[in-house]
């Protein structure tokens, strides 16, 4: 089964609201999830995919498993009666988002053959990507 990688914040999701308070203000951050806003090009694009038969789809992020709730929400909000898996960071990692969603692909059987397309915004995960023959896009110059 061929499978899509989807990234949340900075593609479908814009958290730059948030994001400005992460290395000031971490309870403020975490606070402020319901300022997160759907990317109408992402949710589009995405939704398409969605509706292909026989394509795992995998959303894998950044995000720290504190935050599955809220995510989940905003995921059944833009991608509603869709189905497809959630792939988190553990809560505190913060090593960089490249080294975790590699390990996040190899702990959920994702081999890179597989892959047939990839979204991020972040360019290093794009470069690994690339690196590991997957087909990927970055959608923004690291957004939120």
């Amino acid at each position: 089964m061929m499978i899509a990688l989807f990234d949340i914040d900075g593609c479908c999701a814009d958290s730059s609201e948030r994001h400005k308070h992460l290395k000031t203000d971490e309870d403020l951050y975490f606070s402020l999830h319901h300022t997160d806003k759907p990317i109408e090009q992402g949710v589009l694009i995405y939704g398409l995919l969605m509706d292909v038969p026989k394509l795992r789809k995998v959303f894998i992020t950044g995000r720290g498993a504190e935050q599955r709730e809220t995510t989940e929400l905003l995921l059944a909000e833009m991608f509603p009666d869709c189905e497809y898996e959630l792939l988190m960071r553990a809560t505190g990692d913060r090593r960089p988002a490249e080294i975790v969603k590699r390990e996040l692909m190899e702990l959920n059987d994702i081999d890179p053959d597989d892959v047939l397309i990839a979204f991020d915004d972040d360019a290093d995960v794009i470069a690994m990507y690339r690196s590991l023959g997957i087909t990927a896009y970055q959608t923004a110059d690291q957004g939120y």
